[in-house]
Order: structure tokens, then sequence, then C-alpha cells
């Protein structure tokens, strides 16, 4: 039961997440699950981190922050040459009146 109602509000939350923040920003935030699961093993259980694993961890980490910032500038230069298309036609449209 517990592990039923962890999945449906972590699924839930994450979803809610998805929806306000965007999936760019949701993907970079979810690469830190494993750094902070590594700490906490390390602090609660005594767990040691191997050089190889965290290195993986960092690798992973660089990998989908540049796609993700890299998707982010994209959709931003996008936006911002719709919005100049959009004004020329506006202005194209007064002219003509």
């Amino acid at each position: 039961l517990s592990g039923f109602i962890g999945i449906i509000i972590g699924d839930l939350a994450w979803l809610e997440a998805l929806r306000l923040l965007g999936a760019s920003r949701v993907l970079i935030i979810d690469t830190l699950k494993p750094f902070s699961a590594a700490l906490f093993g390390w602090a609660i259980l005594g767990e040691s981190v191997h050089n190889a694993a965290f290195s993986g961890m960092i690798l992973t980490v660089l990998g989908i922050l540049v796609v993700g910032l890299e998707r982010e500038r994209y959709s931003s230069d996008q936006s911002a040459s719709d919005d100049e298309e959009h004004q020329l036609s506006s202005d194209e449209t007064e002219k003509g009146k």
C-alpha cells in the first residue's frame, strides 16, 4: 500500500513539474537523482562511491545539460524569430491599408 501511494504521489508531482517547468528543465533536475542517492548512501549508510561511478554521473549530467540548454536556447531563438516575422507581417498589413 505504501509503495502504491508513493508511486502515485511521486508520479503526479513529476507530471506536474513537467507541466509547469517543461521537459528540458525537469530532465536537468532529474539528473541530480544519482548524486543525491550516492550522497545519502554515503552519509547515512556508509557506502563508498567509486571514482568510475562518480565520473559516469558527471559525464551523464554534462551531456544532459548540453542537450537541455541547447534545446532551451533553440526554442527561445525560434520564438524570437517567430515574433519578428509576426511583427513584419503586421507592419506590411498596416502599410497596405
